[in-house]
Formats: C-alpha cells, sequence, structure tokens
C-alpha cells in the first residue's frame, strides 16, 4: 500500500507543472529589490566610512609606532618647528619702540617761551622762581627790550628741547626692562623745529631712569649749552620740577613691528628622500611627525597613477558591498520580518552604519588609543545588544559579526583585536536569551565588558613587546577601556529602549510584561465591564502561553495576545454568551444578519481601541486575526435554515470573519485556541479522551479550512499544539471529589465519587 502511495505521488508530480521563477521574475519581487537597494547602499556607505578612515587610524598625537613609518616618495615640507623659531627670532630681534610724551615736550615749550616775561615780578621784589640770580634776571630783561628778542629766546629754547630729547628718560621700570633684555631699542625723537618725527637707533644704556636726578641733571645742562651761563641753572630748575618719563613705550607699533618680521620671515623647507625613515619604531607621534606623516601622504597620492586609487576605492566598495550581501542574503533567508518590511530593513542598516562611523568620528578627531577602544567597544556591544533584544540571538550573532567586520575594515583592526570584540558582544547577546527585566540588559553588558577586558588583555599580550617599559601600562590601559566600553553599551541600550522599539517597530519583553499587568486600564476596564469575556481571555492565556513555548515561539507575546484578543466585547458585553449569566440570550429578538455584524464587529471594536490605548502592532495582530476567516457557524445555520423557510439561498461567504488569517505561529495558536476553549466548555462531560478528540477534530478543521496558510506553523508544530493544549485542557477540566450534603435526617452519606467539571449537587 506504502509503495502505490509512493509511486502515485511521483506520478502527480511529473504531472503537476511548476511555475519556475527566473532572473526577470525574481527582479520585479519587491522583496528582492529592496534587499537589493539595502545591500547595495549599506555596502558603498559603508566603504566610503572605511576609505575616509583608515588613512587616519594610527595617526594621532600620543600614538606609539609598532613599525618605523618609511617615506615612499621624495617629497619637501615645511618644518614647522624650525620655521617657527625662526620666526620668533626675528620678532624678537627688532627692538622696542619709544615714542616721545608729546604733552610734557609741549609743556615744556610753553613754560620756556615765557621766561623773559619773569622779569617784573623780580622787580617788584616779588619771590623768584627757579631761583632766577640778578644776572639771570638781566639776560632775560635784555631779551624781553629787543625787538628780536623773543623770537631768539624760542630758537634757543627749541634747541635745547631737540637736544633734551636726544637722551630717552623712562620709568624705572622699562629701564629695568631693557636692562634685562640687554638689546636694542628704537628711540622716536621729535624735531621740534621740522615738526617731524626723527628715528633713531640706540641701546639699552643710552636710556636714564627717570629716578636718576644725578644723570639728568648733567643732560639738562649738556642740552642747555647754548644759553648764557645765568640761565642754564633755572631752566634746569624748571625741567626738574616737571621731570617725568620724556618717552613712552609703544606697545603698539611693537607688536606691530614685530609681527611684520615674523611674517616677512622666509619658512624652512625640509627635504626627504624616498626609503628615508619618517619615524623610528616605539616612538610616540607628536605634532610635527604627525604633519610629515601627513605631508608624504599628501606628495604620494599626488604622485600615484589615478588607476592606483581608483583601484583602491574600487577594492574596498567591493569588501564592503560583498559583505553587506551576504547580510543581506542572511536576512532574505531566514528573517522574514525585515524581508518584508522595508522600514525595518532601513532601521537595520542605520543602526550598522551609525556604529561604523562613531568609531570613525573618534578617529577623525585624532581620538587616543584609549578613547578610540571606548567607542568602538560601545558602539559594536550596542548594536549587539539592540539586535538581540529586537530580532534575537541568531540574527545578533549574524550581525555582529558583519558589523565587527565593518569597523575592523574601517579601524584596520587585527584578527585578534575583532575576535575580542565578537567575544564580547557574544557573551552579552548570550545573556539576552529572554529579556523579561530592564536590569537583564544591563547585566548582559556588564559580563559583555568582562569579557572585553580579558580578550583585550590575551590579545595586549599576544601582539606586543612586552619588554618595552609602558607596554603593560597601555596593556592595562586598553584593558579597562574595552571593558567599560561594553558595560556602558548595556547602559545605553537600556536607556534607549523604547526609541529602539519605536524604531525599529518591535515589542521587547518588558513592554510585554508591563502589558502583562492585571492593573493595566484597558484590562481593568475588561475584567469590569466583560468579566465573561475576561475569564474566558485568561483560560485563553495559559493554553496559547503553554502551547507556544512547546513549539518554540515566543510563549510571553503569546499569552499578552490573548489577554488583550476580545477587548472588542467591552462595547457589547451583554451579546456575548459568557457575560449573560443565564439571561436572556439577546440575540433571539435579532435576526442572524444582524446578530452577525454585532459577532464580527468586535474584532474591528477590538482594532480601534487597541490604537486608542497604543498598544503594538504585534499585539494588535493578535486581535485582527484571532478568527482568521473562520465561518460564523452558529449564525449562518440558522440563517440557512430560515432562508429554506423563505426559498432563499445563504452564501458561507457572508457569514466568515473578515480576516486576515494569522501571519505568525502564535497567532495561529491564539485562533486554535479559541474555538477549542469555547468549544471544551461546552462540553457536557469534558472527559481526557474527549477533550482530546475535541483538540485534534478542532485543529484538523482549522487546517482544512485553510486558516493556516499564511504562517509557518508545520504539520509537526500542529502535533505538538495539540499536545499542549489536550494537557493544558485536562489540568482545566480535572476530575473533583463529590463532598456528601448534610440532609434534614441522619442519613448516611453515600460513599464519594469522581465527577467531572463542576461538583454535582443534589
Amino acid at each position: 500500500m506504502a509503495r502505490q502511495s509512493t509511486a502515485r505521488r511521483r506520478e502527480v508530480r511529473k504531472a503537476v507543472t511548476r511555475e519556475r521563477i527566473g532572473f526577470v521574475g525574481a527582479m520585479r519581487d519587491k522583496q528582492v529589490t529592496w534587499a537589493i537597494i539595502f545591500a547595495l547602499g549599506m555596502g558603498i556607505f559603508s566603504g566610503l566610512i572605511a576609505l575616509s578612515a583608515r588613512q587616519y587610524v594610527g595617526v594621532y598625537i600620543g600614538a606609539r609606532t609598532a613599525e618605523p613609518i618609511i617615506s615612499r616618495v621624495a617629497f619637501q615640507v615645511l618644518n614647522i618647528d624650525a620655521t617657527e623659531r625662526r620666526r620668533l627670532n626675528a620678532a624678537n630681534a627688532v627692538p622696542s619702540v619709544y615714542a616721545p610724551d608729546t604733552d610734557l615736550l609741549e609743556q615744556l615749550r610753553e613754560e620756556l617761551s615765557v621766561f623773559p616775561s619773569l622779569i617784573e615780578p623780580a622787580q617788584q621784589d616779588a619771590p623768584r622762581p627757579y631761583n632766577l640770580t640778578d644776572e639771570a634776571l638781566d639776560r632775560l630783561a635784555d631779551y624781553a627790550s629787543r625787538p628780536d628778542g623773543q623770537q631768539q629766546w624760542e630758537n634757543l629754547i627749541r634747541t635745547f628741547l631737540s637736544r633734551l630729547y636726544t637722551r630717552a628718560i623712562v620709568s624705572e621700570e622699562r629701564f629695568a626692562t631693557e636692562q634685562n633684555n640687554q638689546g636694542r631699542l628704537t628711540i622716536l625723537h621729535p624735531d621740534p623745529e621740522a615738526s617731524s618725527i626723527a628715528e633713531q637707533r640706540g641701546y639699552y644704556y643710552d636710556l636714564l631712569p627717570v629716578t636718576n636726578t644725578e644723570q639728568i641733571q648733567a643732560a639738562i645742562l649738556s642740552a642747555a649749552r647754548d644759553l648764557d651761563p645765568a640761565l642754564r641753572r633755572p631752566v634746569m630748575n624748571l625741567v626738574i620740577q616737571r621731570l617725568r618719563p620724556t618717552y613712552l613705550h609703544d606697545e603698539i607699533l611693537t607688536a606691530e613691528r614685530r609681527e611684520a618680521a615674523r611674517d616677512s620671515a622666509s619658512p624652512q623647507i625640509d627635504q626627504y628622500a624616498a626609503q628615508q625613515v619618517l619615524v623610528p619604531a616605539g616612538k610616540e607621534l607628536n605634532a610635527e611627525n604627525l604633519h610629515l606623516i601627513q605631508s608624504e601622504r599628501a606628495r604620494y597620492r599626488e604622485l600615484a597613477p589615478i588607476w592606483a586609487g581608483w583601484l583602491v576605492t574600487l577594492g574596498t566598495l567591493g569588501i564592503t558591498t560583498f559583505i553587506a550581501t551576504c547580510l543581506w542574503f542572511y536576512v532574505f533567508s531566514f528573517k522574514e520580518r525585515v524581508r518584508r518590511n522595508p522600514l525595518r530593513g532601513l532601521g537595520l542598516v542605520s543602526l550598522i552604519l551609525v556604529c561604523q562611523i562613531i568609531p570613525a568620528l573618534a578617529v577623525f578627531l585624532n581620538a587616543n588609543s584609549y578613547a578610540i577602544i571606548i567607542v568602538t567597544a560601545l558602539a559594536s556591544g550596542t548594536s549587539a545588544i539592540i539586535l538581540a533584544l529586537v530580532y534575537g540571538q541568531r540574527f545578533a550573532l549574524a550581525a555582529s559579526i558583519v558589523q565587527i567586520a565593518l569597523i575592523g575594515l574601517s579601524l584596520k583592526l587585527s584578527l585578534a583585536e575583532a575576535a575580542a570584540l565578537l567575544a564580547a558582544a557574544g557573551t552579552a547577546i548570550a545573556l539576552l536569551r529572554e529579556v523579561r527585566h530592564r536590569s537583564a540588559i544591563v547585566r548582559a553588558g556588564l559580563y559583555g565588558g568582562v569579557a572585553m577586558a580579558a580578550m583585550t588583555a590575551l590579545v595586549g599580550f599576544a601582539e606586543n613587546d612586552l619588554a618595552l617599559p609602558e607596554a603593560l601600562n597601555t596593556i592595562a590601559g586598553l584593558t579597562v577601556c574595552g571593558g567599560l566600553g561594553i558595560a556602558l553599551a548595556g547602559v545605553v541600550a537600556q536607556s534607549f529602549l523604547p526609541q529602539i522599539e519605536k524604531l525599529f517597530s518591535v515589542t521587547t519583553a518588558m513592554t510585554l510584561k508591563e502589558l502583562n499587568d492585571a492593573s493595566h486600564p484597558l484590562l481593568q476596564r475588561l475584567a469590569q465591564e466583560a468579566p465573561g469575556t475576561y475569564q474566558h481571555s485568561l483560560r485563553i492565556a495559559d493554553m496559547v502561553e503553554s502551547a507556544a513555548e512547546a513549539i518554540g515561539a515566543d510563549g510571553l507575546l503569546s499569552r499578552v495576545g490573548a489577554m488583550y484578543h476580545d477587548i472588542g466585547k467591552i462595547h457589547k458585553p451583554q451579546y456575548f454568551i459568557e457575560n449573560q449569566a443565564n439571561g436572556p440570550n439577546r440575540h433571539d429578538k435579532l435576526s442572524p444578519a444582524m446578530s452577525l455584524l454585532i459577532i464580527v464587529g468586535h474584532v474591528k471594536d477590538g482594532i480601534e481601541m487597541a490604537k486608542e490605548y497604543r498598544l503594538p502592532t504585534p499585539v494588535r495582530q493578535f486581535i485582527e486575526s484571532h478568527h482568521g476567516t473562520t465561518l460564523v457557524e452558529y449564525f449562518f445555520h440558522a440563517a440557512k435554515k430560515k432562508s429554506e423557510m423563505s426559498g432563499e439561498t445563504t452564501s458561507e461567504f457572508e457569514f466568515r470573519y473578515p480576516g486576515p488569517k494569522p501571519q505568525t505561529r502564535e497567532a495561529a495558536i491564539m485562533l486554535l485556541c479559541d474555538g477549542i476553549e469555547g468549544a471544551a466548555r461546552a462540553m457536557t462531560e469534558p472527559t481526557p479522551v474527549r477533550l482530546e478528540q475535541l483538540v485534534h477534530t478542532m485543529a484538523s478543521k482549522r487546517l482544512n479550512d485553510g486558516q493556516f496558510d499564511e504562517c509557518s506553523l508545520t504539520l509537526q508544530d500542529l502535533s505538538t499544539i495539540e499536545k499542549s493544549i489536550t494537557k493544558t485542557l485536562q489540568a482545566m477540566y480535572h476530575g473533583r471529589i463529590k463532598y456528601p450534603e448534610k440532609n434534614a435526617t441522619d442519613q448516611q452519606a453515600p460513599a464519594p465519587r469522581l465527577a467531572t467539571g463542576k461538583v454535582e449537587r443534589a
């Protein structure tokens, strides 16, 4: 018999023509098109990030070179330090500039010009100013009496002041400063006769401090040598009384001249030959080394042929595109949720690219090795934790391999360094199998940090020269930073969990657990306004959760979906049998068509309430598909019976739920359990055998009706689900002891016997 059946199947396969989908047909599939777009876009952008970051890797101030850096081409470079020293020397060579105190000069000129007029108060026996003697007064009277005497006197005063300003009198502070510098200085001498400024060079020892009265008096007398001897002393006394620095330091002009000298200094250009060592091994890079390396690279790009740069770009983009294609091939094969939703695909690509950009930015900003390892560990760890929460452990591990490969390509990581990142990410992912508490995310990050620290230390021991005195300190610092980065990833992922759920349109276990709380406002309404439906949902939740866990589906999601699947009955609870409490059936007064509208309408009402209370999309799917496109049999048969009496026909299609059919295994289990629970509750004697038959009959009925066509439920899964539901029903409707009742007479109570369902009553 088996051979005949096998032969029959073989003949059927030969007779049935299979539709072959060629390349053109595959390209017309939107899912294939989106996968190609995402793979190419991710590969190109990731390649550009890698190309931009690779040239800066390991080149920052403070980095220690593992190997000598050798010039590939001959080039010349501006020696920054030498040029700066040359410019500084040129600026320092410019002498300080001292400008005359013109206010003092004008004051002295005015007071000395009126000296001849002092003769009148002297003749009146008034006190003589400036210790004028009789001889001095006679000389002044002579100047005052002659017609050209005043002009001659002013000429003498002009000559006197011009000579006086040839020797600069400065403040004590400026004198000390110039004495310490022991350099030249510039004196801008005013020429009273020409009303111009004559510039002259001097030295620090040409200055006179304003406190050195003795030398200043000698200088004044020397400047007044053309005056009559009797007038020299009074003129000196006048100047001494008004004495203050005759020259002031002109800071603005000095700075301008020094800046001009600095700018005019020629730069120092150093020549480097090809194959010359630019930086020896084991040296910490400074600003000069960094400039040297960048200059060599710029010259190399100028001399390199164009095709060489294009080949480098092509190779890098090819690698990243191939990696992205592998990821999307995996997505297309095993992750239907991402494949069927372009927004989720965009979110996945964005997450991977952002986590690749973060370490690249640290390199662009010339961060040190400690900062780079922190942000790299943080980026890879955060990506791994988010993907584990959103799409599960297996997918998160595959995506983390791709993520770390792209980061390694951007940062030129060695195989051991990439393995350290993968070990840390894998450890964090392994601890996120079922996350029902937010603290589990932080704990996963901490354990991942421990793994990262251990692997970083091992990589450091394997790849560094431990004979160097600073090697162990560097390894210790990198170990701490690596562990800290992964530990922070758990905190970051936990902090942004609501935004992550919204971005990827997923619901995590923490949110589901919050929705499963009986204090939720919607469940409170259901319990108060439709208590029978609430109890029905509780029984369904137990059945669905056990069945889902039996086949490896999401038990928590199934339970939450079961709790909310009938919330639409809140609007008209008395039209559903579980809420009537043995009261009158309101459908007895309605036509089958009207009753159908009310019954089917609870699905639409439930969806509206789910949107109002902002239930997540996975929970809404249970509401809209928990009846699929099944037939409302009771009212269909009532309508059919009524139509036969009137001679009309009734279409079965009109009495079916609008759907959709279940799209997931969890929703399919919900549909099956919903029908089974109602049928089991209607049984008068729910014995274990009858319950098992009921479950199998209902499962076969739903299967033959095509309700499981659009989900990934297999026959093996269906068999496992039947066993789980049967076991749960048997626990609900287990046998109980019938307790004897006390009668008014002293009749002996009968021996207890087993009863099923409810306790039997006399």
